[in-house]
């Protein structure tokens, strides 16, 4: 059994908001969740659960000018710098599970970690493995002055609408408002005119460790098909009917990824249902 109360809410010393749960069964890796452009603390609400029932420790990384963090995003680069910092003081084995933007950190950060200390890589809709992105979709989001435009931006996300109240949008919208600046200072980072100004295949050319891709085959914010350029070494999924959020569109997939990581560390131990 897993319990929501055992969990720290935290800033690191490089100004990163974190939860972070410990793993419930001894030797479990810890997940480290890094959510993409736009999201924050909030962006994995079946992912979470899921691993913290198999035993998972999970570290859930808000990353700076989203969501309630304090810190202002300065730039790519930075958010990784920060990342890496915060890994650094994280016991092992981890698992870097990164969505998106998300993804390209978790890609770059996983580099610089000791080999020891990285258990694998899990990259979901990733940024910077191919040159095209949907320009319109940040553009769109960095200038939603109403929850109509924002709900219409939101609803590229996937392939099923989010079913989302006017409090929702107008909170989220509210955040957007405050931070549109330093966010449209890291989207220029990330996205010029369509064109991905990163990428991360020198990043996964390097990598020691087993990395899975996951991607929708219907994704209209990054095409599909960059994911063919990651060549991972465990496994390549490109979902059919799904979009941008796959973790949340077929969690049944990520939920089985994990379950067979978990039975790999532990391979006399059954899961509860």
């Amino acid at each position: 059994m897993y319990s929501y109360q055992i969990m720290t809410i935290a800033l690191s010393p490089s100004g990163l908001r974190f939860q972070h749960w410990p793993a419930s069964q001894p030797g479990r890796p810890t997940l480290v969740l890094i959510h993409g452009l736009f999201g924050d603390l909030q962006s994995w609400p079946s992912l979470t659960p899921e691993a913290l029932r198999l035993g998972f420790g999970v570290l859930c990384i808000e990353l700076p000018s989203h969501g309630e963090s304090p810190s202002v995003a300065t730039g790519f680069e930075p958010m990784v710098n920060a990342v890496s910092q915060l890994l650094d003081h994280t016991a092992g084995p981890l698992v870097l599970v990164g969505h998106s933007m998300g993804a390209a950190i978790a890609a770059r950060a996983a580099c610089r970690l000791d080999a020891a200390q990285l258990h694998s890589v899990l990259l979901i809709s990733p940024a910077g493995c191919g040159p095209d992105i949907n320009q319109s979709f940040v553009d769109g989001m960095l200038g939603a002055n109403d929850n109509r435009a924002l709900e219409q931006e939101i609803g590229k996300l996937t392939m099923t609408p989010f079913v989302l109240d006017e409090a929702y949008l107008d909170a989220y919208r509210g955040r957007l408002h405050t931070q549109r600046g330093a966010l449209a200072r890291l989207a220029a980072d990330i996205s010029v005119n369509g064109v991905q100004q990163i990428s991360i295949l020198p990043d996964l050319a390097q990598l020691a460790c087993p990395l899975t891709v996951i991607h929708g085959r219907e994704d209209r914010i990054i095409p599909w098909h960059h994911a063919l350029n990651a060549a991972p070494e465990e496994a390549l999924h490109i979902l059919p009917d799904v979009g941008h959020i796959p973790y949340e569109e077929a969690p049944t997939v990520l939920h089985g990824i994990l379950a067979r990581m978990g039975a790999a560390t532990f391979p006399d131990q059954h899961e509860d249902n």
